[in-house]
Order: structure tokens, then C-alpha cells, then sequence
């Protein structure tokens, strides 16, 4: 009797102490709004990542490159004699490149070479030839109006023309300010066509003529002779459709 009281003692005693005993860690992790030192930690921000998923600017900011072709019109045709240096109307083809940067704003700033199938005056026949010209233009726009597909832009540029190059030398040579007014249809993320014209004043720094004294020149002078004035400006205008690869 005294040892069935002792061992139900020692079971009590045992049951009492399991129900008092602290839970495990396995039964507290079961509550779902627990932390968890894996799932519950941030991740470190991933640069490549969010590179990857940002939007693409429909500008393709980068360098640029392209081919053209176009007109050159107005004062074109160089025309040198012995009493007479000046440029002539005409309309004439050139072909050229062009280098830019477009900048991740509205701004573009580029350069254009082209080489004008031009035509120079020859005394010796009294009849006009063909020659090459070449023109440059350095340039910088702004494209005041811009969506993924279309863009149209506004700019100036410096244009310089040398017009009938040859061993012996040039006839004619100038520069002037230009007006440049363009639009551009996107083809895809790297290639573009576009369109452009643009209207010059150009000084022609070796254009001349001799013209008659006049009277307070004579009175200052009596024998003196035809006066030779230097330089001449004129209006040059151009028409270019080309074809470029940008983002590059």
C-alpha cells in the first residue's frame, strides 16, 4: 500500500511538471505571424536589376552617325574672271555624313560633311563645268516636340562651303549663320529617317567687283580708277533627307 502511494506521488509530480514545463521551439515557430530570420530579412537592392526593368527613353541618348543626301540652292555657282569674283543661282546634288551626340535632353549637337557635284564658270569656253564643292556644318538643336516614333526640331548651325576644289586652288569661299528647322520618324531603338531644310546668309570672303569712283573720290583723286570692293553676301539654302544611327 505505502509503495502504490509513493509511485502514484512520483506520477503526479512528473504530469505536473510536463504541464508546467515551457513549449519547445518547434510548437512556438507554428505561430505564423512569428519572425522568421530567413523570409523576414529585406534583400539588398539589386542595381543590375533595376537597370534592367527601367523604362526606355525614346530619345536613345548616345553618339550618332548617318548618310545623307540633298540639295544646296540660291547662290551656288562659282563664277571667277580677271574683273568679276562672285556666286551664281543654281540648284546643285551633294552627298555627305553627319556625327552627333544626342544628349538625355531636348538637346542635340552634331556635324555635317558633304561633297557638292557643283559647277564653276570657265572662261576659256564661256560656259559653265562641273566641280566639287565641300560643305561642312556644325550645328546644335533642340527637339521642341518629341514622342517614340516622331520627333520635330529647331536649330542653328555655322555653314562653310568651298566650292570648286582643285590643285590650283579654290574660286570661291565663305561662311554664315543658318536657320535649321527638321522632323525625324524613329524606325526602331537605333536607326532613324529624317528630313530637313535650312536658309543661310553667306559672306563670300573672295567674292569682288570694281565698280566707278565716286565723286569725293575723284575730287580727292582725279585719275584714280575703278575701285575694287571685297566680299559679298548671299542666300544659300538646303534640302537633306538622310538616314542615321543613333544610341551608338
Amino acid at each position: 500500500m505505502r509503495l502504490s502511494t509513493s509511485l502514484l506521488t512520483l506520477v503526479l509530480a512528473l504530469a505536473t511538471a510536463q504541464i508546467a514545463a515551457p513549449q519547445p521551439a518547434r510548437a512556438q515557430s507554428a505561430d505564423p505571424h512569428a519572425f522568421d530570420p530567413i523570409l523576414d530579412t529585406p534583400r539588398e537592392a539589386d542595381p543590375g536589376r533595376e537597370r534592367r526593368v527601367s523604362q526606355h527613353d525614346p530619345r536613345s541618348p548616345g553618339f550618332t552617325v548617318g548618310t545623307h543626301v540633298g540639295l544646296y540652292m540660291g547662290a551656288v555657282r562659282s563664277y571667277l574672271t580677271s574683273d568679276r569674283s562672285t556666286l551664281e543661282s543654281t540648284g546643285r546634288v551633294c552627298l555627305g555624313f553627319g556625327l552627333g551626340y544626342r544628349t538625355p535632353s531636348l538637346i542635340e549637337l552634331g556635324v555635317d560633311v558633304d561633297l557638292g557635284l557643283g559647277q564653276t564658270y570657265e572662261p576659256e569656253i564661256d560656259d559653265s563645268v562641273f566641280a566639287f564643292d565641300l560643305i561642312t556644318e556644325p550645328r546644335i538643336l533642340a527637339h521642341y516636340y518629341e514622342t517614340e516614333g516622331f520627333s520635330a526640331y529647331a536649330g542653328v548651325g555655322l555653314l562653310s562651303i568651298l566650292f570648286d576644289l582643285e590643285l590650283a586652288g579654290i574660286n570661291q569661299a565663305g561662311a554664315g549663320p543658318n536657320l535649321i528647322l527638321g522632323v525625324q520618324w524613329r524606325t526602331d531603338r537605333h536607326s532613324l529617317i529624317y528630313l530637313e531644310g535650312s536658309a543661310s546668309a553667306f559672306y563670300d570672303w573672295l567674292a569682288y567687283r570694281f565698280r566707278a569712283p565716286t565723286e569725293s573720290e575723284l575730287e580727292a583723286d582725279p585719275l584714280r580708277g575703278p575701285v575694287r570692293e571685297d566680299g559679298e553676301w548671299f542666300a544659300i539654302f538646303r534640302l537633306t533627307l538622310g538616314y542615321r544611327l543613333t544610341a551608338l
